[in-house]
C-alpha cells in the first residue's frame, strides 16, 4: 500500500500537533499506511519538560493525535477524546527522531479505542497509549465548536465509510500538492 499524506479538512489546519498552519504547533505530518497511520517527528524544545527531555504533555499530545488520525483515516469516524491511558517507558531526549503510529483497537456504535506507540531511534519503545473517543455527528461538533462546521467536514460526515476515506485522501492529496508547489 502506498502511503498517503493526511491533512485535516479545510478550517482545521491549525491543530496543535499536526496543523501545518499553526506556527506554535509541533508540525507532525501523519501518513495513512493501510492498517495504521504513522509519522516521524524530531522532538524539539517547543515541548521541553526537564532540560533536554520531551515533556509528558508532549507524549500525550503525540498519542492523542496518532489515535485521532487512526479514528479518522481507518475507522472513518470523528469524535472527541474521553480517556487516555499513557505508559511512559523511556524518556525522550530532544533531537531524537521518533516514529509514531496509531491503530484501531475496538470500534463500537458510540465510541472506539485506538492504540498508539512512540518509538525512539532503533525501534526502542518509549511510550504506548490507549485512547477512547466518543464519536460525534455534525450537530454535536458544530455545537461544541461554536458552529464552526466547515463545508468539507459536513460533506465528509454525510458520506459512508468508503466515501469518507475517498474524500479524505482526495483533500489530503490536493493540500499536499498545493504545499509542495508553494
Amino acid at each position: 500500500m502506498e502511503r498517503v499524506p493526511l491533512y485535516h479538512y479545510d478550517g482545521a489546519l491549525r491543530c496543535f500537533v499536526c496543523g501545518p498552519d499553526n506556527a506554535h504547533g509541533l508540525g507532525v505530518r501523519y501518513w495513512y499506511a493501510g492498517d495504521h497511520v504513522e509519522a516521524t517527528w524530531t522532538a524539539n524544545d517547543h515541548a521541553e519538560g526537564w532540560p533536554g527531555l520531551l515533556h509528558g504533555a508532549g507524549f500525550a499530545a503525540l498519542h492523542d493525535d496518532a489515535a485521532a488520525w487512526a479514528m479518522i483515516a481507518i475507522a472513518c469516524r470523528s469524535g472527541f477524546t474521553t480517556h487516555m491511558d499513557v505508559r511512559f517507558l523511556k524518556p525522550i531526549p530532544l533531537g531524537a527522531e521518533l516514529r509514531i503510529t496509531g491503530r484501531v483497537g475496538e470500534v463500537g456504535e458510540k465510541q472506539g479505542t485506538f492504540d498508539s506507540r512512540i518509538e525512539l531511534p532503533g525501534g526502542k519503545l518509549a511510550s504506548t497509549a490507549r485512547t477512547t473517543y466518543a464519536f460525534a455527528d455534525g450537530a454535536t461538533i458544530a455545537r461544541l465548536t461554536g458552529g464552526k462546521l466547515q463545508a468539507q467536514l459536513q460533506q465528509w460526515l454525510a458520506a459512508d465509510d468508503d466515501g469518507r476515506r475517498a474524500l479524505l485522501f482526495r483533500w489530503s492529496g490536493e493540500e499536499h500538492a498545493r504545499r509542495e508547489r508553494a
